[in-house]
């Protein structure tokens, strides 16, 4: 389960966006908003603002692991 609240601003934002697409049905606008997802998570656990456990639990939430 991820907690939003919890995590940088940005990702709440990237996720947020992520999921309007998901539901609005837009694919590609998905697809392009996952690699940014993604970029945007590995950058902040390399910084340190989320844990590695938290990007496992959204990689995992999100189908990139």
């Amino acid at each position: 389960m991820i907690n939003r609240e919890e995590l940088p601003k940005v990702l709440q934002r990237d996720i947020e966006e992520l999921e309007s697409y998901y539901h609005s049905g837009d694919f590609v606008g998905y697809d392009c908003c996952l690699e940014t997802l993604e970029a945007t998570v590995k950058q902040c656990c390399i910084h340190g603002s989320i844990s590695g456990k938290q990007l496992d639990t959204i990689f995992r939430r999100y189908g990139l692991r």
